[in-house]
């Protein structure tokens, strides 16, 4: 069975950046290319983090209506809050944290979200970080078009371990 060829941007090597895309390159061209780089010790760049968030609702506390059916990647202040799990998990990882879950209490009858947990990151300081928080950074940032900014960023938030 072949493998499945994907776009893949090799820095730095001896012939240059080296793009493989197999939307612009026949099958034989990019096999060759990527035989020769890997051959050669380099390595394709990691593809950029694209956070995912959970859709969601807004309810009403009196009547238990909806108020608002909320397409997360739509709305910035919802999506601040709702990575969904994936997202969170990779955070995690990339900053020596572990996924807890936080529930979202709400005013008495005013409206509340459904879902009404959302996830974070606990850091070994005992910091908890919102994970749709962090993980907004990284679509205001996109990695592939602001490299490091939202690493940066996000760093920033974390606390560092007082010596």
């Amino acid at each position: 069975m072949e493998q499945e060829r994907k776009k893949l941007v090799f820095k730095n090597t001896d012939w240059g950046d080296k793009v493989l895309d197999p939307k612009n390159m026949q099958p034989w061209n990019y096999d060759s290319w990527l035989s020769i780089l890997t051959a050669s010790g380099f390595k394709p760049e990691p593809e950029p983090f694209r956070p995912t968030f959970i859709r969601g609702k807004v309810i009403s506390g009196d009547t238990g209506e909806i108020i608002q059916d909320i397409e997360s990647d739509s709305l910035e202040n919802f999506q601040s809050y709702f990575a969904d799990f994936e997202t969170a998990e990779v955070l995690a990882k990339r900053y020596g944290g572990k996924v807890i879950e936080q529930l979202h209490g709400g005013l008495e009858n005013g409206p509340r979200f459904e879902p009404p947990m959302s996830y974070a990151i606990e850091f070994p300081s005992g910091q908890i970080l919102n994970a749709g928080l962090m993980a907004s950074y990284f679509i205001r940032m996109p990695e592939d078009v602001f490299s490091g900014a939202a690493e940066k960023a996000v760093n920033l938030l974390i606390e560092k371990p007082k010596k």
